[in-house]
């Protein structure tokens, strides 16, 4: 015999003849009840059963665990605004919805690392270039004073 006792934050499911029992978290409950009422319990309790699964996500996209703390950072900022836009349905939809912001904000932050690594190989390869603070050490005496003297 299957007892299910609903709470909007989460179902409690109990199988008789077993000591142990099962949590079956109702995402979608959770969700909708943020979505009205945006309580800080709610959301605390949200991020604490939804973590190991996003810092995984995260990780994964990433390929730094390190990274992956900042993810979840912003993945939690994007769920907030993303609220509103949730339509709602059963349990499961409600933890694919949730991923797939979480992989989302994480493959932003891919993005932008890869960016932001080959702009800094591309600016080690030109600061050589220009790194002497000496224009004569760079061009030599007789090409700054001929440089002067054609700017003048």
């Amino acid at each position: 015999m299957l007892v299910v006792v609903e709470d909007r934050r989460e179902a409690v499911v109990r199988r008789s003849g077993h000591s142990a029992t099962e949590t079956v978290v109702d995402l979608d409950g959770l969700l909708q009840t943020l979505r009205h009422a945006n309580d800080e319990s709610s959301w605390r309790h949200l991020v604490a059963l939804q973590r190991p699964v996003w810092f995984r996500i995260a990780a994964e996209v990433t390929g730094d665990p390190s990274a992956a703390d900042d993810v979840l950072q912003d993945a939690c900022l994007e769920l907030r605004r993303a609220l509103v836009r949730y339509q709602g349905g059963c349990s499961r939809r409600a933890q694919a919805w949730l991923n797939r912001i979480v992989r989302n904000v994480a493959c932003k932050h891919a993005r932008a690392t890869t960016r932001r690594r080959t702009h800094e190989r591309h600016a080690a390869a030109v600061a050589p270039l220009s790194s002497s603070s000496d224009p004569a050490a760079r061009f030599g005496e007789d090409d700054i004073a001929e440089r002067v003297h054609q700017e003048l």
